[in-house]
């Protein structure tokens, strides 16, 4: 067994080294470690991995998943963004509160928090870069934004973790409704005032 971890670390780190990637180098290393180690076979491994998958609340992630790219190619983002903006882009510093109420909208539809980043970041990020916010900025808020994903129900690591651990799933997604808001508050605020310094630093700047 000990011959077989050090295959699978070993051949994990060479293969990313010569620049495979993650995918495969993890598929190498594990195939590496079945071969050197006796008590394993492939056939056992696809008994594990039928019998692990073989949950009733697994098949919420592919629906999650579906419906999060049937929303983003259907222009349920857009729609989102919109109704973010009339909520919250008159306050100053609006552009970055609209990220982060859209990918709330859309992390409590999806989630994924790459499907949020991706579907709320490829509107905004441009919008704001548009309106002269700095391009780090703008990176950083569509990327914190899709955070959410993961916290706010339904969130598929929720899903992943209470079918590994036993957990009841419909308990872990109701315990992440409060938390989720309570970082989108705050995410917001942070955002505003982020939002006022940077207008602040390019008034001083025009003022010079």
């Amino acid at each position: 067994m000990q011959t077989a971890a050090i295959a699978l670390i070993v051949v994990l780190l060479v293969g990313m080294a010569c620049g495979l990637e993650i995918t495969w180098a993890l598929g190498l290393s594990c195939i590496v470690a079945v071969l050197l180690d006796p008590k394993l076979t492939f056939v056992v491994i696809a008994q594990r991995i039928f019998a692990n998958s073989n949950s009733f609340s697994m098949l919420a992630i592919p629906a999650f998943m579906l419906a999060g790219d049937v929303m983003s190619k259907g222009g349920l983002s857009k729609r989102l963004v919109a109704f973010a903006d009339s909520l919250v882009g008159w306050i100053s510093g609006g552009i970055s509160l609209v990220s982060i109420v859209a990918c709330t909208f859309f992390a409590a539809i999806s989630g994924s928090s790459v499907a949020t980043t991706a579907a709320i970041g490829g509107l905004m990020y441009p919008e704001m870069v548009k309106r002269g916010y700095p391009e780090s900025y703008a990176a950083a808020v569509q990327a914190i934004g899709g955070t959410l994903g993961i916290v706010i129900p339904p969130s598929i690591v929720l899903v992943i973790y209470g079918n590994i651990t036993g957990t009841d799933v419909g308990a872990l997604l109701m315990a992440g409704i409060l938390p989720g808001v309570v970082c989108s508050i705050f995410l917001c605020y942070d955002a505003t005032t982020n939002s006022l310094s940077l207008q602040g630093l390019d008034l001083m700047a025009k003022m010079t």
